[in-house]
């Protein structure tokens, strides 16, 4: 009897330790909630705040409209269609409060973007203000985020020169993202971290820790072959080090978080035939450039006795896959094997069998690679990834016995990449054809070709007129029927290509992995096109010499001859016919904002659209591309976006954009605009023989070079989400800018200067 009103007793206390556990948990919920939403309470909205504003279009259109926490209604005020950017008028939305508040972080959301630029201004006591924060353009974006001078005010102001369209001003004692994830706002919980969940067996990554009505959704993974798009956890061979991120979205504001680290164990499965790859894990990870993702060791090596050799293949035409058994076959007997490639099996001699599976996780370039004392299994989902494999095996021929063990390797980022400028110096095919496979042998996959330009016309000392600056080296380096008013042909006359000779060049860099990018550099460095138009030049526009070498994108003219010019090469010639990727140029112009804007965006609207936009990429390099129906054009361009912006915007599904110089381009307002990037960063990524950067600073690059970081003006850096589709991957580049003079470089000099680059580059981009 003791012992059953002992264990009623104990009932009952169970039941009221989870209900005082229930009121706990429910209680600590509703304060981090609590927390959450004082975080992100807009301080232009508080109870004591009073918003006013110099004058409003309309009724229903004044300050209060600023600050209701709708983004359909805003405070407007009209822009005159004659206003200039100089002398255009200033609009004032001031807030004051009858308590001081802490202030350091600024939201604010627009309709039309009719300014031409804005600024914050604090006041601690209501009449002395200082600026905080200025923004000399326009909102890039419909959202804008602005760090302030942090401080206590009474008063801020928000002054705007030109029209007003202003949906919300919002203000906060701190960046609430920020407070929330570093667990700084919330009184010391701990801040969001990842893990990673099991259900139904299947393993995902999460962001654990967040408030309730906080929606969170998977960003992606800087290594798609670890963990997918969904956050699904692929199974792999080796411990390894991902970073991933996360979109999040409270009260309508969406928000990127940072790359946070992770490790993925390793898969318990074996996954090798018979288990004798991974037995004894014995042996060293190969030295191969780049380096192998993963790598899990087994004892012994391969045909340690036997030199006889049979390759053969699965899942795939032999004649399909000449290159790759050739180059195999070639690589094996170099080592010493006597090779009967594409023989039926010979249980007396060694094997290597390559096979198209089913691993879809491995992408289009991974490949994975068993190695066993007899046998040496070389699979992949695409024939592009068995070529990178026999990369691979043939680099760690090269350096003597093959272990048993496992690989599987894949890229980090699809755009690894070299573009040299065939433009101020002719550089023979080949030349190309060297570069080209010295590339494919440490995977790297695209070759950029520029192939129009000129000197650099302020060390030309012909700037004295314009007749005089006309006359400086300039060429357009692709065969071309197109002359001008006065018969001057468009085409180099010293050196260019044939589209007979280019097109084969494009098919057989396609069968080595590599995908040919032509760059035809518009609306500046276009010499070669206005000295055979030059109506069409800047110069003759508003009589500069400086300018002989920039089109006139105020012109129709202008926009009509530039389509002509890609027509012909995409169309008539058909020289490009088979490139998958078209780069416009669009670098270092110093004409009219808006018509540039304009220029761009039309330009890479045409070559999106069909006939245009279409393209059967050849060879291997097509399965990088996806389904037939992804198969259109990308468009590429060089970053300007930031020093040149004007009035208008180029949406980020038009273009990528190799982000080479901070001056010109903000990375952060790029990367939320939605435009994939690539970084060319000047300062770490190009060679320019002759100069300050005459050869690849290898030990630099090893320290420095990130593809997510970049180095503003001011020395600060700016850090990228890694784990972003978006960051597409990057490129080193040769520069001839001193072509013309003593100190450029021969044909031999700057392949010695590829090369040197060219090891050190692929390591850290694979």
């Amino acid at each position: 009897m003791r012992t059953r009103h002992f264990r009623r007793g104990a009932g009952w206390c169970m039941i009221l330790c989870g209900l005082c556990l229930m009121i706990f948990t429910a209680a600590s919920c509703g304060k981090r909630q609590s927390d959450t939403e004082a975080l992100f309470a807009n301080l232009a909205a508080a109870r004591d705040a009073e918003l006013s504003a110099d004058g409003a279009l309309s009724e229903g259109q004044g300050a209060a409209a600023a600050a209701d926490g709708r983004e359909d209604t805003a405070w407007v005020m009209n822009l005159p269609e004659d206003a200039a950017p100089e002398s255009a008028a200033e609009h004032v939305l001031t807030v004051t409060w009858k308590k001081e508040k802490q202030i350091s972080y600024a939201r604010t959301i627009w309709g039309d973007l009719n300014c031409f630029a804005y600024r914050i201004e604090g006041s601690e006591d209501g009449e002395q203000y200082r600026l905080l924060y200025e923004s000399e353009n326009a909102p890039y974006l419909r959202e804008d985020l602005a760090v302030l001078e942090p401080g206590l005010y009474k008063s801020l102001r928000l002054i705007i020169r030109g029209g007003a369209n202003l949906c919300e001003l919002q203000l906060y004692e701190q960046n609430p993202w920020e407070a929330l994830l570093s667990g700084t706002g919330d009184d010391g919980q701990n801040p969001p971290q990842p893990q990673l969940a099991e259900e139904n067996g299947i393993k995902r990554v999460i962001l654990s820790g967040l408030p309730q009505d906080m929606e969170a959704q998977f960003g992606g993974c800087d290594l798609e072959q670890v963990v997918d798009a969904e956050g699904i956890v692929q199974e792999t061979i080796a411990d390894m080090e991902v970073r991933v991120g996360f979109r999040l979205q409270f009260q309508g504001w969406t928000y990127e978080t940072q790359a946070y680290s992770l490790t993925i164990p390793a898969s318990e499965k074996d996954g090798s035939a018979d288990g004798k790859a991974a037995a004894g894990n014995d042996s060293p990870k190969p030295e191969v450039v780049p380096a192998l993702k993963e790598w899990r060791g087994g004892s012994g090596s391969f045909a340690s006795e036997k030199q006889e050799l049979s390759i053969g293949i699965e899942g795939a035409q032999p004649e399909e896959t000449d290159r790759i058994l050739k180059t195999l076959q070639s690589g094996f007997e170099e080592a010493g094997y006597q090779v009967n490639s594409g023989s039926p099996a010979d249980p007396e001699t060694a094997q290597l069998l390559l096979s198209i599976s089913e691993e879809k996780a491995l992408g289009t370039e991974g490949y994975r690679i068993r190695i066993e004392e007899d046998r040496i299994q070389l699979s992949a989902p695409t024939q592009l990834g068995l070529w990178w494999g026999t990369q691979t095996l043939c680099q760690m021929l090269e350096s003597g016995a093959l272990p048993c063990g496992e690989i599987r390797d894949y890229p980090t980022y699809p755009v690894r990449g070299f573009e040299i400028d065939a433009a101020r110096k002719a550089v023979p095919l080949k030349v190309l054809y060297e570069i080209a496979q010295d590339m494919a042998r440490v995977k790297l996959n695209e070759l950029t070709l520029h192939l129009n330009d000129n000197e650099i016309l302020a060390y030309t000392g012909k700037l004295d007129s314009i007749e005089n600056a006309m006359t400086s080296y300039a060429a357009f380096r692709m065969e071309s029927a197109i002359t001008g008013p006065e018969q001057m042909p468009l085409q180099a006359q010293d050196f260019f290509y044939t589209a007979e000779d280019f097109a084969a060049f494009v098919k057989d860099c396609a069968d080595m992995g590599i995908t040919v990018v032509p760059e035809l550099d518009m609306p500046a460095h276009s010499l070669a096109i206005t000295r055979a138009f030059p109506e069409l030049s800047i110069a003759s526009t508003y009589l500069r010499p400086d300018s002989v070498d920039e089109l006139d994108v105020g012109k129709e003219e202008t926009h009509a001859l530039a389509e002509r010019i890609w027509t012909e090469q995409l169309m008539e010639t058909g020289a490009f016919a088979d490139c998958p990727v078209l780069h416009i140029g669009g670098d270092e112009y110093y004409g009219i904002d808006d018509y540039y804007i304009n220029f761009m965006n039309r330009l890479a609207s045409t070559l999106k659209t069909e006939p245009l936009s279409a393209c059967n990429a050849p060879g291997i390099t097509k399965e990088a591309m996806g389904s037939e129906q992804d198969r259109s054009r990308r468009v590429r361009a060089w970053a300007s976006l930031g020093e040149i912006r004007g009035m208008g915007r180029v949406p980020g599904s038009l273009m990528e954009l190799c982000l080479w110089s901070t001056l010109w381009a903000d990375p952060q307002t790029l990367y939320r605009a939605g435009h994939d990037l690539i970084n060319a960063r000047s300062d770490l990524l190009y060679i320019v023989p002759g100069t300050g950067a005459d050869r690849f600073d290898t030990e630099r690059f090893e320290q420095a070079f990130e593809v997510c970081a970049y180095t503003m003006p001011d020395g600060s850096e700016q850090i990228l989400p890694a784990w972003s589709p978006q960051l597409r991957g990057a490129q080193f580049t040769l520069w001839n800018d001193t072509a013309s003079t003593d100190l450029g470089a021969a044909e031999e000099d700057m392949l010695a200067r590829f090369r040197e680059a060219c090891g050190p580059f692929a390591g850290k981009i694979w």
